[in-house]
């Protein structure tokens, strides 16, 4: 399975990469997130890592599933990317996050096809134009009454990130 959404935020490039950077933010914004933790040494690969746990309300029931995710990949202000990585020696589906940021051209772009508000006027700050893409090789989190849960905690973690970044007016 993959995921790609896309969002329109009314910041610099680097302000918004300070948020999508460490998985413990991720909280705040992605209620998908229920927790995740720094876990401290880098381990064998030297790459910084969280224990996540994720967690969805499927009608009266909590489903949740704990992760180990490394920062595999990065590239200040544009690139981020974290993979599945366990320490138990047992195989295990992957899940890879990668977290894309480029400068919005102009203020048509703000909004434009990624469920924010359209822009009026001119450009009041730096914009950013945010690609999260979440591929996933197991079965918990695709099963037919899972998807539309999935989808819905995206659009509702799009509309949260979208609102941090908000100029206040």
């Amino acid at each position: 399975m993959e995921i790609v959404a896309t969002a329109a935020l009314d910041c610099a490039p680097e302000r918004l990469f300070v948020e999508v950077a460490d998985l413990e933010r991720y909280e705040q914004w992605m209620t998908l997130v229920h927790r995740a933790e720094p876990i401290d040494g880098a381990g064998e690969s030297g790459n910084r890592a969280w224990d996540v746990e994720l967690r969805a309300q499927i009608g009266p029931l909590n489903r949740s599933k704990r992760l180990r995710m490394e920062r595999t990949s990065m590239i200040p202000g544009r690139l981020v990317v974290f993979e599945r990585a366990e320490t138990d020696g047992r195989e295990h589906a992957g899940w890879v996050l990668r977290v894309e940021i480029d400068e919005a051209v102009d203020d048509a772009e703000v909004g434009a096809d990624t469920g924010s508000v359209q822009s009026v006027g001119p450009a009041i700050s730096p914009k950013s134009q945010l690609t999260m893409t979440l591929s996933y090789s197991g079965s918990l989190f695709t099963a037919a009454g899972l998807r539309p849960i999935l989808d819905r905690e995206i659009g509702e973690a799009r509309q949260r990130l979208i609102s941090l970044f908000a100029p206040t007016r």
